[in-house]
């Protein structure tokens, strides 16, 4: 008999289980066809509860808003409930082939990418007590995690003055983490309309590029200036080809074709 690994064991204990053993038992769906549902029904779940809904391993915590000043006294400073992930399915795996400090390195990584996005960037001070580790070791953590070439963004990359950081990466990555768009304005202090906009030319950009378009084409076909879309592939680069952000960048493009090929076929431009 095949001795199973606890991780195996732990990584059945989710609410995707919960929900394909309900149906399955409910319905008498086979176990593909309930592992399918299952996963749609959970993405449904998230559109429709928005940002009010933690997934597993989530918590909500409370980090100085970014363009709070240095210097401040942190009970005068404006705040941010800010989703962390401190534990994702993929942890498991990870935790398999990997030492403690390696996972310890890898949550930081997630926790400070998801943070920064959410506009509020943790300090030293948050990462320590998240990650129950003292500030020098999360100092060695970043510095390690920079030497492999991640970008880790804490609330000292906002606040050293040689920081230079866009206003339009917060708005799409809090959209990648479905935020809506309402929510995003009110939490970046900037207008609806804004926010819509940078949201659309980005998906537009993206779209664009990933049908194969050269940049000089998807100016022509957005209409957007040349520097806006050098900005978005830029953009769409760096979050392609993190791992935290791919699935999420992953998700957002497929529903939006999806949402245009429908578009298109009810108005018979496709065949």
């Amino acid at each position: 008999m095949k001795t199973r690994l606890p991780a195996d064991r732990l990584q059945e204990k989710s609410s995707a289980t919960l929900v394909t053993n309900h149906l399955r038992q409910r319905y008498h769906f086979s176990p593909v066809v309930a592992e399918a549902l299952s996963d749609d029904l959970q993405l449904l779940a998230q559109q429709v509860n928005g940002s009010s809904q933690l997934a597993e391993g989530q918590i909500l915590y409370p980090a100085v808003k970014a363009d709070e000043p240095a210097g401040k006294a942190l009970k005068d400073c404006q705040y941010v409930m800010v989703r962390l992930t401190l534990f994702a399915q993929s942890d498991l795996a990870f935790q398999q082939r990997h030492s403690l400090k390696e996972l310890k390195k890898r949550i930081l990584h997630r926790i400070t990418e998801e943070a920064d996005a959410q506009g509020a960037p943790l300090t030293y001070e948050d990462l320590s007590r998240l990650l129950l580790a003292d500030r020098k070791t999360i100092g060695r953590y970043i510095q390690d995690l920079r030497g492999e070439g991640k970008a880790v963004v804490t609330r000292a990359t906002y606040t050293d003055a040689s920081a230079s950081i866009s206003h339009h990466r917060p708005i799409v990555q809090q959209f990648l983490l479905s935020y809506t768009e309402t929510e995003i304005a009110q939490r970046l202090n900037h207008s609806l309309t804004q926010v819509e906009g940078y949201i659309k030319d980005f998906l537009r950009v993206c779209v664009a590029h990933r049908q194969g378009y050269t940049p000089e084409g998807i100016r022509h076909l957005t209409g957007l200036a040349k520097g806006v879309v050098e900005k978005h592939l830029e953009h769409y680069a760096e979050l392609s080809t993190s791992p935290f952000w791919q699935e999420h960048l992953e998700r957002k493009l497929r529903f939006y074709e999806a949402s245009i090929n429908a578009e298109l076929a009810k108005k018979g431009a496709l065949t």
